[in-house]
C-alpha cells in the first residue's frame, strides 16, 4: 500500500511539473504561423487537455490517499518521508497549475486556437474535395471489366490497380494526419 500511494504522489507531483513547464511556453498571441509555433501550440493544448481531464479524478483520490497514509502510520509502517506534506503539497500544487492553465494560458492562446482550427477545417475542406476527386477519378479510369485478355491489357489494368492502391495510402495518411490534428 505505501509503494502505491507513494507512486501516485510521484506521478502527482511529475504531471504538475510537466504541464507547469509545458505552460510556460510563449506562444505569441499575434500569429502561429511558422512550424515551431503551431507546434508549440499544440504542446500546450495538449497540456490544457491533460489538465481538464486529470484535474478532478486526481483530487478526488487525495482524500483515499491520506487515508491509507494514516492507516499506514497507525499500524506503525516506517516511512521515511511525512508523505501527508507531499500529498497537501502535491493536492495545492495541481490546483495551482489547473487554475493557471485553465484560467490565465487558455484565455491567451484563445485566439490562436480560434485561428488554428480556421486553419485546420479549411485543410479538411480541401481534403474533402481532393477525396471526391480521387473518388470520380477512379470510378471513371479504373479498370473493372476486360473486354479482352492479351498480356498487355492484363498489365496495364495491374499497373493501374497498383497506382490506384498508391494513391489511396496517400489519402489515408493524409486523413489519419488530419484526424490527429
Amino acid at each position: 500500500m505505501l509503494d502505491n500511494t507513494t507512486k501516485e504522489i510521484e506521478n502527482i507531483i511529475d504531471f504538475n511539473n510537466k504541464v507547469s513547464n509545458g505552460i510556460k511556453q510563449e506562444v505569441l498571441p499575434t500569429s502561429a504561423q511558422s512550424q515551431q509555433d503551431k507546434e508549440k501550440l499544440m504542446s500546450v493544448m495538449g497540456h490544457l487537455r491533460d489538465v481538464k481531464m486529470i484535474k478532478d479524478r486526481t483530487l478526488n483520490e487525495i482524500e483515499p490517499m491520506k487515508q491509507t497514509i494514516m492507516l499506514l502510520k497507525k499500524h506503525q509502517i516506517k516511512m521515511e518521508e511525512d508523505y501527508l506534506v507531499k500529498l497537501e503539497n502535491s493536492k495545492t500544487a495541481l490546483e495551482d497549475v489547473s487554475e493557471r492553465a485553465l484560467g490565465t494560458v487558455r484565455e491567451a492562446i484563445l485566439p490562436l486556437q480560434t485561428q488554428e482550427a480556421g486553419n485546420i477545417n479549411d485543410k479538411l475542406r480541401k481534403f474533402n474535395i481532393k477525396v471526391h476527386d480521387y473518388r470520380v477519378e477512379f470510378q471513371s479510369k479504373c479498370p473493372y471489366h476486360i473486354s479482352n485478355s492479351s498480356p498487355e491489357i492484363i498489365k496495364t489494368a495491374y499497373e493501374s490497380i497498383d497506382l490506384y492502391y498508391s494513391k489511396t495510402c496517400e489519402l489515408e495518411l493524409e486523413a489519419s494526419d488530419l484526424g490527429n490534428l
